[in-house]
């Protein structure tokens, strides 16, 4: 007898379709957590903490001596 697609298909595949692309993200995260971890941030240098805007941005004034570099598009 052939297979009879019903209702009840496409959420089954929309779910593990889901669990996949979770399983990627959370590998992902593993990978970034296990890079983190191999940071010593006392080894770091102290360095100024620049303020971001609402978006994400970098919110600094011209006057400030990186500005050239932090205005800079990414392209």
């Amino acid at each position: 007898m052939p297979h009879v697609a019903n209702s009840k298909t496409p959420l089954k595949r929309a779910r593990v379709k889901k669990s996949l692309r979770v399983e990627r993200q959370e590998l992902h995260q593993k990978k970034l957590d296990a890079i983190a971890s191999t940071i010593d941030m006392n080894k770091l240098a102290d360095q100024e903490t620049l303020p971001v805007d609402t978006f994400g941005r970098v919110d600094i004034s011209p006057d400030h001596p990186d500005y050239a570099y932090w205005a800079k598009d990414e392209d």
